[in-house]
């Protein structure tokens, strides 16, 4: 527990920090230390934020790039949002793949399983 030491007409707490013990690493960091101890010159950082070229300048995954060009290419798609409920051909592949496509409850539709309000945020399921 922190002292109080006086200074004039202030009080100003000390902390002992020596019986304090250091935490172990974040097993996250350790991927940068694994990062900066590479002498590969065709290392790739893939450490949490964007990918970095030797420029600095943001490197995109080419299949990133692909997936992008599809996108983009493909007259069927637009920027609307999906209905509130998920898109249905997302979550009937859900339904299959967590129950099970043979599933009783999914054959006799009693299966609800909206998606859209978690992916919208988390990107999660």
């Amino acid at each position: 527990m922190p002292h109080i030491q006086s200074q004039g007409h202030a009080i100003v707490p000390v902390l002992n920090t020596q019986n304090i013990q250091q935490a172990p690493q974040d097993p996250l960091y350790s991927l940068v230390t694994a990062y900066e101890a590479d002498t590969d010159l065709n290392k790739v950082d893939l450490g949490v934020g964007a990918y970095r070229d030797e420029t600095a300048r943001p490197w995109i995954l080419p299949v990133v790039r692909k997936a992008d060009e599809r996108y983009r290419l493909d007259p069927n798609l637009n920027h609307e949002y999906i209905p509130i409920a998920g898109l249905p051909e997302f979550c009937t592949a859900a339904q299959a793949l967590i129950l099970g496509s043979d599933s009783r409850a999914i054959q006799e539709k009693r299966v609800v399983l909206p998606m859209k309000m978690a992916l919208a945020s988390t990107h999660a399921m």
